[in-house]
């Protein structure tokens, strides 16, 4: 992400946790007792790097390199339990991944 942004190529893709090394997000039982939506970000103010953890369904670990988890969103999420659709929150380097 660091050499990319050097480039001027701006970039946002998912990561697998073992490719992490060095960046403490909340834990997995902290972010699931909250509620689903929630999220966790670190930001590296020497390279501008942005990465966020969101727990969806499962967690989804995200780097950016131009755009932080503000603002947020609310997009309809499928409730197994409940059997309707509910509002989760979801940070805007999500919303940027999906579009």
């Amino acid at each position: 992400m660091c050499n990319l942004k050097q480039f001027g190529i701006l970039a946002n893709r998912t990561v697998r946790i073992n490719r992490l090394s060095g960046c403490q997000f909340k834990s997995d039982k902290e972010l699931k007792k909250e509620r689903r939506g929630t999220y966790d970000s670190k930001i590296d103010t020497n390279s501008g790097i942005v990465g966020c953890k969101w727990f969806d369904n499962k967690f989804v670990h995200l780097f950016s390199n131009y755009i932080g988890p503000e603002p947020t969103d609310e997009v309809q999420r499928w409730s197994t339990t409940s059997k309707t659709r509910i509002p989760v929150q979801r940070p805007a380097v999500v919303t940027e991944y999906k579009s």
